[in-house]
């Protein structure tokens, strides 16, 4: 399996912040597991911001 770079987590926390991307969509640009996504943005935002980014995510579909 993969690792990301440094870089490559940095452009994922920001693609999920400002776009309609998904943990299924990042998983698959980025050629990770969904899960692998899932730590990284719950290891790496404030668990506040976590909640509210998967709920607007979660209403979106």
């Amino acid at each position: 399996m993969k690792r990301l770079t440094e870089q490559e987590k940095q452009n994922i926390l920001q693609l999920y912040r400002q776009t309609n991307e998904t943990t299924t969509t990042l998983a698959s640009k980025y050629n990770v597991t969904e899960s692998t996504i899932s730590r990284l943005l719950k290891n790496s935002l404030p668990m506040q911001e976590y909640e509210h980014l998967i709920r607007l995510k979660r209403a979106a579909r």
